[in-house]
């Protein structure tokens, strides 16, 4: 199973910094908690793993590469629940994260920071470059994919969508992130719009009397909700 670095990592990434978490910068194979979700209908036809395949990797081609926002809830270990919202345009490399406390602007090579809700935007030295991954290639996305199953048919606002879980492995930096994903996708145009995530994160303390950064596995649920949406715009907040 080929391993790749692509946005979607880097958002949820983005989202980990903001949790004051660095999973984007350390790496370790974390254990799998596989989804407990209800095993499809009886009765209902199941696609096969070719198809299902195909509409997981065209789903997250779609948010590689076109305008998503996501509606983010996480949680860490025995934590309350944070909200967060993702805005993304990835072909001009934009970003847009808002969190519960901070605001964080990726544009024009730059990060802009609000690092409270009255606090004022300022421009810093983090790299932009940091926030994306390598964008990877349809043959890229459908490498990576482990196990692929059809989980069951449901509704989301009212719109039937088909539930796919996958398998898979991503890497950023150092990171090696190991997950399982469940996919909603709207049962007519294959559109993703909803993941929910089964991972663990890492949780990096210094330990500065020993000299070492030791690196602690973190459960981690994290929720989305995604829409595809060329309306999206980011701009920098500063003159």
């Amino acid at each position: 199973m080929k391993r790749i670095s692509s946005l979607l990592f880097w958002l949820v990434c983005s989202l980990f910094f903001a949790l004051g978490l660095t999973a984007c910068q350390s790496a370790a194979t974390p254990a799998l908690t596989v989804s407990t979700a209800a095993v499809p209908t009886s009765g209902l036809p199941t696609p096969g793993v070719n198809q299902m395949r195909q509409a997981i990797t065209n789903a997250l081609v779609a948010m590689n590469t076109q305008p998503t926002r996501l509606e983010i809830t996480t949680t860490v270990k025995e934590n309350p629940p944070r909200q967060s919202t993702v805005e993304a345009i990835p072909a001009m490399l934009r970003m847009h994260i808002i969190t519960q406390d901070a605001e964080t602007i990726v544009v024009g090579g730059r990060v802009y920071l609000k690092e409270n809700k009255t606090a004022p935007w300022r421009d810093s030295d983090l790299m932009a470059s940091s926030y994306f991954g390598t964008t990877p290639s349809a043959q890229d996305i459908l490498d990576s994919l482990g196990s692929v199953k059809f989980i069951r048919q449901d509704a989301l606002n009212g719109k039937p969508v088909v539930v796919y879980q996958y398998a898979s492995t991503t890497t950023a930096s150092e990171a090696t992130v190991n997950s399982q994903t469940e996919l909603w996708l709207d049962k007519t145009s294959l559109q993703p719009v909803k993941m929910v995530i089964d991972s663990e994160t890492i949780s990096v303390s210094d330990v500065a009397a020993a000299g070492k950064t030791p690196a602690t596995p973190v459960k981690t649920l994290t929720t989305m909700l995604i829409t595809l949406d060329p309306a999206i715009k980011i701009e920098s907040p500063l003159p």
